[in-house]
């Protein structure tokens, strides 16, 4: 807990917008496994007071994974996208790692969540690491299926390619996560795959 209050010290001296961002990334980690534990909810609302930033409803119980999986990705990116100092994005995945381990438990969303989240903090520290990444792309089957995925997907333009029409649904850097996405849109009944850079 002493190196999540040190981060916590650090980050006061930032702009609200980060401590805002950095409360959001916490809040879709800590639900990534589908459910809030009482010690999460706690640890989350110690770090929102400390940064005096609001929580967003946050109950015990099963959350909407799908929106928390895709949202840590873009609270992330907004994070990164203001520039914190390297040393403070290299600490958040400490207090991640914290985060994840309040309930005891640390399932393999959370793992690979993590993952993702490591591997781009990674690429925003070590200036030239791009790694490569993995498009993950839904391949309708049928005019239903087509529908089906312009409502999950707003805004995504179909491409051509491959021979076939695909929705782009992202890039990732962990394999386990985009494996994580891939069955929340084959569980809908959608061709779903991966394809490697």
């Amino acid at each position: 807990m002493q190196a999540g209050l040190n981060f916590l010290q650090r980050v006061l001296l930032r702009s609200a917008a980060a401590s805002e961002e950095l409360v959001s990334i916490l809040c879709a980690v800590a639900s990534a496994d589908a459910y809030l534990d009482q010690n999460e909810i706690t640890l989350l609302k110690e770090f929102a007071d400390h940064w005096n930033v609001a929580l967003p409803q946050a109950t015990e119980g099963a959350v909407d994974q799908q929106q928390d999986l895709m949202e840590v990705r873009l609270a992330v990116h907004r994070y990164l996208a203001l520039n914190p100092p390297r040393q403070e994005a290299s600490e958040l995945l400490d207090l991640l790692q914290h985060l994840i381990h309040a309930d005891g438990t640390v399932s393999e969303e959370e793992e690979a969540t993590l993952d993702e989240i490591g591997s781009m903090v990674t690429d925003y520290v070590t200036p030239g690491a791009n790694r490569p990444k993995r498009e993950l792309v839904i391949v309708p089957q049928t005019e239903e299926q087509h529908n089906l995925t312009m409502s999950l997907l707003p805004g995504v333009e179909a491409q051509q390619r491959c021979g076939g029409l695909v929705y782009p649904v992202g890039r990732f850097h962990s394999g386990r996560f985009a494996n994580l996405i891939a069955k929340q849109y084959i569980g809908r009944g959608l061709f779903t795959t991966r394809l490697e850079p």
